[in-house]
């Protein structure tokens, strides 16, 4: 469940009048209430099936002061400043005439370019042209080519249910889902053991049950190449480039020889579009992919019934109200699935440095028992390593690159249940990571910068004297006088009553465009401090309708705080063993 936005206690009142119109209210003792007037909204009912047609398939610092690490993209690394370096004032550049801070327009997104404008920061330019490539992105697109067989099968699926009939070839599937975790050794040993036993059994190889997993789901992997040490892959502005922008490493084989194509390392794309379709082709898979529509019928009906009142407990990411208002609003239909992006990184081996990063797709359409099952996440892509990549943006392009598609054109289904081909549009709820991973993302500066929220709620940060790191503190402590943090303590009650996603959204987009704006290093460092972005997120290239809205899709860590990080403080501390990093100055 998405937590954050919203208020203490949301009352849902929904009234239905005479000619069919809606208002969904959601009051609040200390704010006022919204409304969302289905008028506006053409084609949503509360009632019935809204599927998408059913159809036959025809800062600067103060002198003397440290500078704090804000975790820019010019520093690939994180690393924090060195503080005896830091507390040296830099080098003055020569003055810049002050900028007016600009004031957007309501009615547009503050974050619309100007005609040819062409931003001075190298990764804010880069982040730019990848959005730009997601908002024009489409099936037959050549930015992400894909074979006209593929295509063919995308907008035209099996219209039956899979069925293996032959026993050596179930034999040889059931073999190789088994031993799915082992290596392909442990197929081979398998089925040798078989043929001892049965010679006669005529079983598949590896390569040809690979082969027929592909043919049967239509799940093909895309490989593209990528730097030997994990900087980037080559797509976007770096599509034509022979050697790393990162490192200077070459991009094919020397062994080959002068005008070699092949490449030294690639990374895999395991597309959501055939992982969609095949979820449907069984009655069963078909059958639990209803669980959002009933869950939301069941939602609405119960408001209806007590007149706009909530009773029942809230149990799901479906109870939240930014999703109901995209529901409301029909930017959410029923049979459209709703998907969560989740990116982290892992160790393979323990006493090797084998560390990969991999992103995943979590389809929220199943019950909340068995959404996090292992047979019930979708692979997104593997990034291998050890090295950690230096533009993220550049890996999840192709796997995003589908997803807008399919969110412009439509993904045909054939609902194996039903018999019927209906078209959906994936929505996209949440995009998780965990501190660092959603630094790169969302193109904040993190959680150790002075705007450090995920959720863009107003809380400065504060950092010790010459020390380099933000702490999102409360209460501001006793004899503490740094300028730019020495603001008074916060009220996180007050905060959280006046703090909507809407106003969220609007001073991001702000912000940003504020940030995009800068005309040289120092503004924009400057600038950054201030607001706390870096770059702009590759998730401003999706459809808007289609995406829970940024940076609202970027939810809260609640699984190192709790679990790793406070426990490694509060240990030391109630066994009279903290450690004293710092010492204030008398």
């Amino acid at each position: 469940m998405k937590f954050g936005f919203g208020h203490s206690s949301v009352k849902y009142s929904l009234n239905l009048l005479k000619f069919g119109r809606m208002t969904v209210e959601y009051s609040d003792p200390n704010s006022p209430a919204p409304v969302i007037d289905l008028d506006q909204h053409k084609g949503v009912s509360l009632e019935g099936n809204n599927r998408g047609a059913i159809q036959p398939i025809n800062e600067e610092v103060p002198p003397g002061e440290a500078a704090p690490d804000q975790g820019s993209l010019d520093d690939p690394d994180n690393n924090e400043d060195d503080p005896a370096v830091s507390r040296q004032p830099p080098p003055q550049p020569p003055p810049v005439p002050p900028v007016a801070r600009p004031v957007p327009d309501l009615e547009e997104d503050p974050f619309t370019p100007t005609p040819n404008f062409v931003p001075v920061i190298e990764d804010i330019r880069i982040a730019q042209e990848y959005i730009h490539a997601l908002r024009n992105a489409s099936l037959d697109s050549e930015t992400e080519k894909l074979d006209p067989e593929i295509l063919d099968r995308l907008r035209k699926p099996p219209m039956k249910e899979l069925k293996i009939d032959d026993p050596s070839v179930r034999l040889s599937l059931d073999i190789f889902i088994s031993t799915s975790n082992a290596s392909q050794q442990t197929y081979n040993n398998v089925c040798a053991s078989i043929r001892c036993r049965f010679p006669n059994e005529q079983l598949l190889s590896h390569y040809k049950v690979k082969c027929l997993v592909e043919d049967l789901t239509g799940i093909i992997p895309i490989m593209r190449d990528m730097c030997i040490n994990s900087c980037i892959r080559f797509t976007g502005p770096y599509t034509h480039d022979l050697v790393c922008a990162m490192c200077g490493e070459s991009r094919y084989e020397a062994a080959g020889g002068p005008g070699s194509k092949t490449p030294r390392k690639q990374f895999v794309t395991i597309p959501i579009r055939p992982q969609l379709q095949a979820l449907w082709r069984m009655p069963a898979g078909a059958e639990a992919l209803g669980y959002h529509d009933k869950y939301v019928e069941k939602l609405l009906d119960e408001l209806k019934q007590n007149h706009g009142v909530r009773k029942s407990p809230y149990r799901d990411f479906f109870d939240g109200r930014d999703f109901l208002d995209h529901y409301v609003e029909g930017k959410i239909r029923s049979g459209d699935m709703v998907l969560i992006m989740s990116m982290d990184s892992a160790q393979l081996y323990r006493n090797k440095i084998s560390e990969c990063w991999m992103y995943i797709w979590i389809i929220l359409d199943h019950s909340p028992d068995s959404q996090y099952k292992k047979h019930h996440i979708q692979p997104g892509g593997f990034i291998p390593g050890p090295k950690k990549p230096k533009n993220q943006d550049s890996f999840v392009i192709t796997g995003l690159h589908h997803l807008a598609a399919l969110q412009k054109e439509g993904l045909v289904i054939w609902d194996a249940k039903q018999k019927v081909l209906f078209i959906l549009k994936p929505f996209l709820a949440l995009t998780t990571a965990d501190g660092p991973g959603m630094a790169c993302l969302s193109g904040f500066v993190g959680h150790q910068g002075k705007i450090h929220c995920q959720f863009y709620c107003p809380l400065i940060g504060q950092h010790k004297p010459l020390a380099p790191s933000y702490y999102p503190v409360r209460f501001k402590p006793d004899n503490y006088m740094v300028d730019g943090c020495d603001h008074p303590d916060v009220d996180l009650n007050a905060l959280l009553t006046a703090f909507t996603s809407t106003e969220s959204m609007r001073r991001y987009k702000e912000n940003l465009a504020y940030v995009s704006q800068s005309r040289n290093p120092t503004e924009f460092k400057r600038r950054r401090l201030e607001t706390g972005i870096c770059k702009p997120s590759i998730l401003l290239g999706l459809p808007e309708e289609h995406i829970l809205g940024l940076p609202g899709c970027f939810p809260g860590d609640i699984m190192h705080l709790p679990t790793l990080n406070a426990p490694d403080l509060f240990l030391p501390l109630w066994r009279g063993t903290f450690e004293q990093y710092f010492s204030f100055p008398h």
